[in-house]
Order: C-alpha cells, then structure tokens, then sequence
C-alpha cells in the first residue's frame, strides 16, 4: 500500500475539510490498544477503535453511534 490507515485517515480529514465535506466515520480494527496508540489514532482523525479480536456487538454499536442522525 501507498499509506498506511493512520496516513489515509488523515489525508481524508484534510480533503474534507478543505472540501467543506461532512466527516466521513472511520473505523479502526487493530491488535495494538495501549493507550499512547488509542491517542494517536483519535488525534488522526479516527472516529472509532475497535479492538482485535472483534466483537460484534461493539462493531454494531459503532456503526450506531456514528452513522445514525438523530
């Protein structure tokens, strides 16, 4: 790959701010959950973490939580 998630996340936000676009939920699956990583993802951008092994009920409740309007 040209990028890797934590690149293609932030050249997303930039586009869509430079866009004026609505944000864009992404999703993060990963193994490496220690608080320093979890941080940097959130400052990339990331709406959501999703710890491996994925738990299905946790992906449903992303999903919910950040493509649902009220």
């Amino acid at each position: 790959p040209v990028m890797d998630g934590l690149e293609a996340t932030i050249a997303i936000r930039s586009y869509e701010r430079e866009n004026q676009r609505h944000p864009t939920p992404i999703f993060l699956l990963s193994g490496n959950d220690t608080p320093a990583e979890i941080t940097r993802y959130a400052r990339a951008g990331i709406n959501a973490f999703l710890p491996k092994p994925l738990d299905r009920s946790e992906l449903l409740q992303a999903i919910l939580t950040h493509t649902v309007q009220p």
